[in-house]
This record gives structure tokens, sequence and C-alpha cells, in this order.
């Protein structure tokens, strides 16, 4: 069982990363870390200019973020500053 937990973790992809913006609730931050780790994305980012201080929750479970690499950034500038660094193309919604 370990064999295929590590086999799975190691096909975890991070040519792309989600990176949320404005978000108040620590609950829609982990609803996207669920479906990032679902699609295999190893790779979340947060901006948020008061570090992850998010509304507390208690509906959700915070599963998934033990498996996601979380970034965090303080700016948008710094985020997209540092994605481009990173060689990531930045695309928005």
């Amino acid at each position: 069982r370990i064999a295929r937990l590590d086999a799975v973790v190691e096909k975890r992809s991070f040519d792309l990363m989600p990176i949320l913006e404005g978000v108040y609730d620590i609950g829609n931050v982990l609803a996207v870390c669920r479906s990032t780790e679902a699609l295999g994305i190893g790779s979340l980012g947060v901006i948020s200019d008061a570090g992850l201080a998010f509304k507390q929750s208690g509906r959700t479970s915070g599963g998934a973020v033990k498996w996601t690499n979380l970034e965090q950034w303080r700016s948008t500038a710094d985020a997209v500053a540092d994605a481009k660094a990173r060689g990531y193309r930045v695309l928005t919604t």
C-alpha cells in the first residue's frame, strides 16, 4: 500500500499552479486544494496581504493540505513576478 501511495505522489504535476486571490474563507481554499489534489496538481498559491489568516470554517476537512505544496504571497505583483521567474505563464480569469 505504501508503494502505491509513493507512486501516486511521484506522478503529481508541478507544471500548473492555481493561485487564489482575495479569499477570506479557509473553506474556499480547502475546496480548491481538494480539487488540485484530485487532478494531480502538486501546488496551490494564495495571495493574502494578511498571510494565511482566514475566517475559520468548521464545515470542511483540511486533509488535502497535507499533500499539497502551499505557496503564499502578500501581493499580486509578488505572486506574478515569482511565478514568471519560475517559468510559469500567468493566465487570469
